[in-house]
Parts: C-alpha cells; sequence; structure tokens
C-alpha cells in the first residue's frame, strides 16, 4: 500500500505531456496459461522491463491466459487488462493499474469448417471455446458466428468421424477464417466437454436423424443398390410398405406428405423401378436428414415430414472419382476442381443393365407364346460450385431420372392375329441456383431460384385381325404432370451467443396437369374417338416464416417460430397461420427432454387410382370444391447419452390430427372423367398416434442402431364406409428394425438388416352377383358391365406380418491409386414370401352358381443374391 501511495502521489504532480512513451512501444513476447491475475501482471512485468504499481485486491479471482510474440507493451496491456475489468495509466516510468469500469466488449469469431481432403462444407460441426465455455452448431452452408471477450482463445473444433481439431490464439478483433478438419477412419466418438455451451440446430431430438451416406453405402440394400431413403425406412416412425410400393409412410401420413428436398429442390416422385429403389444416386449425396416432428418454421407445405437430401459440393483441391457396378445396375460419380480452390464440378450417373436378363426372358416367353417385357431407368446429377471471394458461394444443381417400362406381345391362333403394346414412362427433373452469402460476422444469407418436373406419361395399342377381315385398332395415352418455378429467401442472424434468428419467404408458381387421356378405336366402316383433357390449374403459392432459437439457460432452449402461408387458385385464396414451438431441457451432451408442437398445411393432394386402367398418380391443388390439407402434431421425448459406451437412446411419443383429407371411392374407373374432383370423397380426417424408441451406437468395431415403433392411424369420410372410421392402409401396429455393422477385421465388414412390420390393411372384393334377369355363367364369359359387385369394410382385412433379414459381406483392399471393394449379398436371406397382394378369386368348378372364394397370395421378391464392385480414386 505504501508503495501504490508514493506512485500515485508523484503521478498526480507531474504533467502528462513530459512522459516519455518509448517504453510502452517496445515489443514484447509474453506467453502463460491458466494464470492468476497477479502472476500474469508479474509476467507481463517481466516481460516489459517496466515497473507495475498495483494492488493486488482490485484483481479479479480466476485463472487467465495470454499469447503475445513481438506485440507493443501497451497493445498487450489494453487486451488484458479491459477484459478485466482493470485501467491503467503510465506515469514517471511506472505502469499504474487502477480498478476501473469492466467494459465487456466482445468481438466475434466466424467462418466455415471444411472436410480438409476436398473442401466440402461440414454441417453440424461443433465449435467450442474452452475458455468460457460458448460454442456453436455449423448451418447447412457450414458456417458459424461466435461472440467472446478479447482473449487468449481455446478453441475447439468437432464432429463425428473427424479428428478433433484444436487451436490456441489471441482475439483482439473480429476474426475470420476456415478450418479443414481431417477424416478419422475410425470413426471414433470424438470427446466434447458436457458443460460446453452449444447452440443446437433444431435440438429436434427423436424427431429428426441426420445419415452419412459413407455409413449407409456399407449396409445390405437390394442388389447391393445402396438407397438412402430405403435406409431412412429403418428408422422408428417410417414406413416403406410391402416390396415394391414405394414412398415413405411417416407418423401415418402418405408419401404425398413428406417434403423431400433436393439441394433445396423440392422432389415430387422420388422412385424408381415402382419403388425398389430411390432416384437419389448414393455417389452423388452426402448425408440425408429426417425430420418428423419438432417442424422449425422454415419448413412448410407438407404434413408428415421433411427429407432433407444434400449433395455433394464438389472437391475443390483435386480430382476424386467412384463407380460401383453391380448385377443390375452401375452407377459413378467424378468431381474435382475446373479452377482450383475457386470451381469444382460433380457429375454423377446411374442406369440399369438389365438388357440381358430381360433378353433372356423374353426368348422363352417368345417361345411360349408369351409377353415380351423391357425395363430400364437411368438418372443424372450434375453440380457446379464456384467461390467467389471469401464471402459469396455459388451453386448450380441439375437432375434428370426417367423409367421405362415396356410390354406388349404378338399372337396368331387359328387365324386370328392380336398385337398389343403398352409403354409407360415417368420421371423427374430439376435444377436449383443458389447464392450463399455471409455479409458480417453474424448475418448469412441463402438466395436460391429453381424449377422443379414430374411426368408421367403411358401408351398402350392393340389390333385384333380375322383373317384380313374386321380388323380392329384401339389406342390408349395418358399423360400428368406438375411443374414448379419458385424462388426463396433465408437470412440467419446471429446476435449472441445464445440466439440464432432465421427469417425468409418463398414464391411459388405451379402448373398442374391432372390428366389428359386420347382413345382412338379403329373398325372396319368406322372410327370412334374419346378425348379429355382435365384442366390445367396455375395457382400461385407464398409464404414467409420466423424462427427465433433461444438459449435461455446452460438448461433450457427453446425454438420459436411461426409459418404464413397463402395459395391462390383462380378466384379462391386459401391462408393460413402456423405456429411452432419446441423446447429441449437438460444438460445437451448428456440427457434432455424435449417437446413441441407443430401446426402444418399442405395445398397439394395425390389421388393413386386402384381401380380400373393404368395405374397413376395424379397431384392436384386445392381449389373452390377442395380446400387444402392440415395436420397438427404434438410430441413429446426423452434422449439420454451414454459416453463411455458410446450409446445413444431416445424414446418420443406423438399425436398428430389431420383434416380435410380427400381419397378416391372403391374401385372408382378415372377413365375419361372431366373432371378429379367429381370422383373423390372429401371432408376426410384421421388419427396417429404411437410410441418410438430408438438405439444407437455410431462408432466402434461393432455399431449400428436398432428402432421399435407402436403406433394406430386411422381415417374417416362422410361418405366412405357408410361414414365410419377404418383404419389407414398403413396402419402398421408393430414395426422394428436392426441394423448392424460389425469390423470383422481390417477391409473387412459384415452387415444385417432385419424388418418385422405388421402386415398393411386392404380392402377385399368380397363377393358379386348378376341381376335375376341374367343368368350366371362362368366368369371368364361374363359381361363386366352386368356385374353387381360387393367389397368388405374399408381396409377391414390385415396382409400376413412382414418380415426381412438382409445381409452383406464387404471386402476392401488399399491401392496405390485408390480403393477397391467387392459386396456380396442375400436380400430376403431367409426367403420369405411377403404378400405383396392377396387376390379373392372364385372357383366354379363344384357349382357354376355357388362359387367358392379363395383367397390367394401375391409375393414379389423372393431370395435373392448380389454381388457388386466398387472403386474409388
Amino acid at each position: 500500500m505504501k508503495r501504490l501511495l508514493i506512485t500515485v502521489l508523484v503521478w498526480a504532480l507531474t504533467s502528462p505531456f513530459l512522459f516519455s512513451q518509448s517504453d510502452l512501444d517496445r515489443p514484447v513476447t509474453v506467453a502463460f496459461e491458466d494464470f492468476s491475475p497477479y502472476q500474469a501482471l508479474l509476467e507481463i512485468e517481466t516481460a516489459g522491463k517496466v515497473p507495475f504499481s498495483f494492488n493486488s485486491s482490485i484483481l479479479p479471482t480466476g485463472p487467465v491466459s495470454g499469447n503475445w510474440k513481438n506485440t507493443p507493451l501497451r497493445e498487450v496491456l489494453s487486451e488484458f487488462l479491459v477484459p478485466q475489468g482493470l485501467q491503467y495509466t503510465y506515469q514517471d516510468g511506472i505502469v499504474i493499474i487502477l480498478a476501473g469500469n469492466r467494459v465487456q466488449r466482445r468481438y466475434t469469431l466466424s467462418g466455415y469448417i471444411e472436410d480438409g481432403t476436398n473442401g466440402e462444407r461440414l454441417i453440424g460441426a461443433s465449435v467450442y471455446d474452452a475458455r468460457t465455455g460458448k460454442g456453436a452448431i455449423t448451418n447447412e452452408a457450414g458456417f458459424f458466428s461466435l461472440h467472446l471477450p478479447p482473449d487468449s482463445i481455446k478453441l475447439v473444433v468437432s464432429m463425428v468421424g473427424y479428428d478433433v481439431y484444436g487451436a490456441r490464439f489471441q482475439l483482439s478483433g473480429d476474426m475470420k477464417g476456415t478450418i479443414q478438419m481431417l477424416p478419422n477412419l475410425r470413426l471414433d466418438d470424438v470427446e466434447i466437454n458436457p458443460d460446453e455451451d452449444l447452440m443446437g440446430d433444431e435440438f429436434g431430438g427423436a424427431s429428426s436423424v441426420t445419415l452419412d451416406m459413407s455409413e449407409i453405402d456399407k449396409l445390405p440394400a437390394l442388389m447391393g443398390e445402396s438407397d438412402a431413403l430405403a435406409a431412412l425406412s429403418l428408422l422408428p416412425g417410417v414406413h416403406s410398405g410391402p416390396d415394391g410400393t414405394g414412398g415413405l409412410y411417416v407418423r401415418g401420413g402418405g408419401p404425398e406428405q413428406n417434403l423431400v428436398l433436393y439441394d433445396g429442390v423440392p422432389i415430387y416422385n422420388s422412385s424408381h423401378l415402382f419403388g425398389f429403389y430411390s432416384i437419389f444416386n448414393s455417389s452423388a449425396i452426402k448425408d440425408i436428414e429426417l425430420v418428423k416432428g419438432g417442424f422449425p418454421a422454415r419448413y412448410g407445405g407438407r404434413l408428415s415430414s421433411v427429407i432433407n437430401i444434400r449433395m455433394k459440393e464438389g472437391n475443390q483441391q483435386e480430382w476424386e472419382g467412384e463407380g460401383n457396378i453391380g448385377l443390375t445396375s452401375g452407377r459413378f460419380a467424378l468431381q474435382g476442381p475446373l479452377v482450383r480452390e475457386k470451381l469444382s464440378v460433380v457429375l454423377a450417373g446411374r442406369r440399369t443393365l438389365l438388357e440381358p436378363y430381360m433378353a433372356g426372358i423374353n426368348q422363352i416367353s417368345e417361345d411360349q407364346g408369351g409377353n415380351s417385357l423391357n425395363y430400364d431407368f437411368y438418372d443424372l446429377h450434375g453440380k457446379l460450385n464456384w467461390s467467389v471471394g471469401n464471402r459469396d458461394q455459388v451453386f448450380l444443381t441439375a437432375y434428370r431420372g426417367m423409367d421405362d417400362f415396356q410390354t406388349g406381345y404378338a399372337l396368331e391362333e387359328n387365324g386370328i392375329g392380336q398385337n398389343f403394346d403398352f409403354d409407360l414412362k415417368y420421371g423427374n427433373q430439376a435444377a436449383i441456383l443458389r447464392w450463399h452469402r455471409d455479409w458480417s460476422p453474424t448475418v448469412f444469407s441463402d438466395v436460391s431460384v429453381y424449377t422443379t418436373q414430374y411426368q408421367y406419361i403411358s401408351e398402350g395399342t392393340s389390333s385384333v385381325d380375322s383373317l384380313g377381315l374386321n380388323p380392329a385398332r384401339s389406342s390408349l395415352s395418358t399423360q400428368s404432370d406438375v411443374l414448379d418455378y419458385g424462388a426463396r429467401l433465408q437470412i440467419d442472424w446471429i446476435p449472441s451467443n445464445s440466439q440464432l434468428i432465421r427469417v425468409g419467404g418463398q414464391a411459388i408458381l405451379h402448373e398442374f396437369s391432372p390428366e389428359t387421356l386420347n382413345f382412338n378405336l379403329e373398325l372396319t366402316d368406322s372410327t370412334q374417338e374419346l378425348n379429355t383433357q382435365q384442366p390445367i390449374l396455375r395457382p400461385i403459392e407464398g409464404n414467409i416464416f420466423l424462427e427465433d432459437l433461444i438459449q435461455a439457460s446452460d438448461w433450457l432452449s427453446f425454438n420459436v417460430g411461426g409459418h404464413a402461408s397463402f395459395f391462390q387458385q383462380g378466384d379462391t385464396t386459401y391462408s393460413s397461420i402456423q405456429p411452432r414451438v419446441s423446447f429441449r431441457l437438460g444438460p445437451e451432451k448428456k440427457w434432455n427432454l424435449t417437446g413441441s408442437y407443430s401446426l402444418m398445411t399442405q395445398f397439394q393432394h395425390l389421388l393413386s387410382n386402384s381401380g380400373l386402367g393404368p395405374p397413376v398418380d395424379l397431384f392436384v391443388p386445392a381449389t373452390d370444391r377442395v380446400p387444402p390439407q392440415t395436420a397438427q402434431q404434438f410430441s413429446l421425448g426423452y434422449f439420454i447419452q451414454f459416453p463411455k459406451q458410446k450409446l445413444q437412446f431416445s424414446v418420443e411419443g406423438y399425436f398428430k390430427d389431420l383434416r380435410n383429407l380427400i381419397d378416391y371411392d372403391t374401385d372408382v374407373n378415372t377413365i375419361g372423367a372431366n373432371s378429379w374432383q367429381e370422383l373423390v370423397a372429401r371432408d376426410g380426417t384421421g388419427e396417429s398416434y404411437g410410441l418410438e424408441f430408438f438405439l444407437r451406437k455410431s462408432a466402434g468395431r461393432f455399431r449400428g442402431f436398432a428402432g421399435y415403433t407402436w403406433s394406430r392411424t386411422t381415417r374417416q369420410f362422410p361418405t366412405l364406409n357408410e361414414g365410419e372410421e377404418f383404419p389407414y392402409k398403413y396402419d402398421l401396429r408393430h414395426d422394428f428394425s436392426l441394423s448392424l455393422i460389425y469390423e470383422i477385421r481390417k477391409n473387412l465388414e459384415f452387415s444385417a438388416n432385419w424388418k418385422y412390420t405388421s402386415g398393411i390393411n386392404q380392402t377385399y372384393l368380397a363377393s358379386w352377383f348378376l341381376p335375376p334377369t341374367n343368368q350366371v355363367l362362368p366368369l371368364d364369359v361374363l359381361n363386366v358391365g352386368d356385374l353387381v359387385l360387393i367389397y368388405s369394410d374399408r381396409n377391414a382385412y390385415r396382409l400376413p406380418d412382414y418380415h426381412r433379414l438382409d445381409i452383406n459381406l464387404r471386402m476392401y483392399k488399399q491401392r496405390t491409386w485408390g480403393e477397391t471393394f467387392w459386396n456380396f449379398g442375400l436380400y430376403n436371406a431367409y426367403n420369405r414370401r411377403n404378400a405383396y397382394f392377396l387376390l379373392v378369386r372364385p372357383n366354379f368348378s363344384e357349382d357354376p352358381n355357388n362359387p367358392v372364394f379363395q383367397i390367394r397370395r401375391l409375393s414379389l421378391l423372393p431370395i435373392l443374391p448380389s454381388v457388386n464392385f466398387g472403386f474409388k480414386f
């Protein structure tokens, strides 16, 4: 104290204009870690070779760190003292440290996290300052923003599948940079401080799951063709239906109620080969995210789920590629820099290799007077990634895919010639131009314009020629498509470490062409034509949204927001305000309790024709007669981690209420209809509720996940099933799946999937009869127009339970230029004959007047072996 009084007296009596400042400009090199403030000041005093005067009682408590190299002493003093609430003055060769007002000055540390091997931006990486305990999660562009006081920073960046990145540096102002992570091929879990304060993305709990394509590629798949959507069907709350049905049914919803986004572009039909494969080439996909509850406000327009599929961005460092060829298809992908670290490209393609099989089948069929059969599909993916400076990134993504199914026959018996040919084509095409920009350390924007289209075309021709007399020729063609043009804006603002605000909107111009039909019948002396075209509808859809993600405390987080939308078709306008709220309670890296409420509105409907004529899926909009469908969902879940065992477990319950559903009546005939609105039942309601359990081990030699769902889903229409409630077709009461990967030894892995579900529900044709005025004859000579058909109650019968085991053995070999691998798999390993459909058939053999009805089970896929060869370089 005596030393301090003397120093202050000298300072007060001397004019500051006479002081020499040369000592404060002397460069200083000093470093310390976890020192007390007193010890730190002594270190700086020694390094600066200038005496310090201070009272230790004014010093704060707690460890401090610092690191300066050849830095003027005045800057060292400012950067060290200001955050501690201290100030200094220099008098007569002495630095006097005094108590002052604590200045809570903060700087912003921002930038991007990317894969160090290819420059791919990493989504969901954890960026954490170990000194302050503050952290952030990278967004969909790999961008992060942290607000920290000026001090020594201990930065830790971590992500499953990558080595932990660590760095120490002095934060003396706003800083921006790019951090590159190196892949960890051992897939060990990273160790993260359990007390770190991380702003999670949406903290969806069990309602949100992200799968990496590198793991999906190792799972068993039909004919060895790994599939992103097939992997999602292994998760609780997600059903894929029997083999060949296509689509995903999430928490009691239909496939049209899933918002499938491919690099931000909505996709209307995501299936190849009638549902056995998805349109997404796994060689082009980076990861896939499923959101089935707690929907963030930025998503809208669908009721059941968001399936967000992100395409690879393109290696900006070097060229790399991969390929895979199997028994039924082949695929490839190539990516690399057109201009190093500036412009990259991704190209990927896939095509069936079914021609040899079809040729053999057709030869056998032709020898036996049967049908010819051909099937093929292809898809092409492309993406350009242009890094414009250090703030802007521009992407151009394109997709095109098509399925083509052909069948027919040519017969001649007893002088009568018959010919029939049928061709069915359907597919998608899409393109998106996207611009990312970080305007400041705290503001990031995502702007995109896109177009997407789905088309369905079927053409059939037939002819009958009897000895050259009375020839008859007919043709029937149908077409349906939907086309969208859209623009979208999203802005992320990160005002603090405890808040993330998202705001934006979207505008879409739709064009729905429900069905065009052309029928032509040519006889010897006449021609008949039937041409119908349901009206083309061009509605406009728009929305705005606001999300506020708030870290209220270390244990409590909220995501509160709203989604407002409108839809205009002709003179009819619908509007909707959709509140969204979710919360997380608990220490994030240990356990948490989550809950959510979402109101969703969907302005499109899907009509699936299962009656007479070609099976056509019609996408139709809301109209003045058919309002948009809505759903509200409540969920409550619990999530816990076991770090030592590297396990995560979750359980979640949900309840969903659906309104304004539509559906075709039983066995409706859509051929020649002037308007689909005349054929549908309206004002349908639905309920779905259930419990989902999920156990996951994502690291180590033995890893995988298991899920179980108990659920119940119903529908009710005033004009169907006599107004009584009935089970939804995909009311699958029990659903269990197990997916395992085991690393037997280096470069040899075994994997297996086992799937069990309750059977789907079906409406049967229970019986039929002829009016009394007609004679009862065998079925093959009945005029169908005279029949009276009697159906069971709606979905009154349940098919047998479905279960299937798939296994796969994967062998790797490292080459000087890359890697090769072989996959040996068995689909449906124990040859379970799962029912695709049950037919009720009459047997007239005993009594033509009283047929006996018999049930036949139709199955599609027996045990199927597969062999695939692949390579990467």
